[in-house]
């Protein structure tokens, strides 16, 4: 009943898109291009054969929410792997974007005043285009309050994020975690704790969930669930609101793993129903599974 309540409150959300068949767009170039691969289960076997078609692929970790990973290979290559033996669907991965056209918040508009519930001991993820993660109004009233301590950051790091244990573990590298608010930040599109950019979207859509102006600044606010804390997820190019398809599913499988009760999505490219004939991913599969899980997913319809 508590996840329903912090899903209400905090919906923003995504338009899933993208046009053009891999075959049409990729057969007659070497330009690169990342692809969704879905595979019957031995996913070993058809990386092996994508490495035959492209040795200089960048092969990226087996997904969990389905069979499959993504990859990065030529456009010559990609148009084969479909018909692969192993491969049961592949989509080339989309972008959307973050934008904020005509959302016209005010701090006004965000106060939580007074309400009795404010989000005490919920984790709300956000996948979005860039955060601060140090800005005023990103803290807890109890600093050593919050679920997720960084011990279980450590923990699911050594075993339970594929995606951060494959490329963010080790001697010399930045731990995601940040504070007891923001327990968890970590970038999908480049593999790396750099989250920040020029771009204020995600900080902004970060703020409207669960800012908290916990030492009463004169010109702070209260998000929605001021007490919750924030799995901050960037899953797209540094100083850019375009989103990727695959960094985007990492993230979600990642906020899953780590415990959100709410995964928040507030993307704003134009989109339908109908998307999957333009060999889109089909989200419907992963967001069914994240439902079974009693994760909360919530997604807009765009500002366009």
């Amino acid at each position: 009943m508590i996840k329903k309540a912090l899903a209400a409150l905090v919906a923003m959300a995504v338009s899933l898109a993208f046009p053009g068949e891999i075959r049409e767009q990729a057969s007659d170039t070497d330009t690169a291009v990342t692809l969704i691969v879905e595979t019957d289960g031995d996913s070993g076997a058809v990386k092996k054969a994508i490495l035959s078609l492209d040795g200089d692929a960048v092969i990226m970790p087996d997904y969990s929410l389905f069979s499959g990973f993504a990859v990065t290979l030529s456009g010559r290559a990609a148009a084969a792997v479909d018909t692969t033996p192993g491969t049961v669907r592949v989509w080339q991965s989309a972008t959307r974007m973050a934008e904020s056209d005509g959302a016209n918040l005010s701090v006004d508009t965000v106060l939580n005043p007074g309400f009795a519930y404010r989000g005490e001991g919920m984790v709300a993820a956000v996948i979005d285009s860039s955060f601060d993660v140090y800005h005023e109004m990103f803290g807890l009233s109890d600093p050593d309050g919050g679920r997720i301590k960084e011990e279980d950051i450590v923990s699911a790091i050594d075993g339970e994020l594929k995606v951060t244990n494959y490329y963010a573990h080790g001697d010399g590298k930045k731990t995601p975690y940040v504070n007891s608010k923001i327990p968890y930040a970590f970038d999908y599109h480049d593999f790396d704790t750099g989250v920040g950019d020029k771009d204020a979207h995600g900080t902004h859509v970060a703020g409207i969930v669960a800012a908290n102006n916990h030492a009463g600044h004169k010109m702070g606010f209260d998000g929605i669930a001021p007490e919750a804390q924030l799995l901050l997820m960037k899953a797209g190019a540094d100083n850019s609101r375009s989103l990727e398809d695959y960094a985007i599913l990492y993230a979600m499988e990642d906020a899953i793993t780590l415990g959100a009760d709410v995964i928040n999505m507030s993307f704003s490219s134009p989109a339908g129903s109908g998307a999957q004939e333009y060999g889109s991913f089909d989200y419907e599969t992963v967001m069914k599974k994240a439902e079974e899980l009693g994760v909360v997913i919530v997604c807009s319809a765009g500002n366009q």
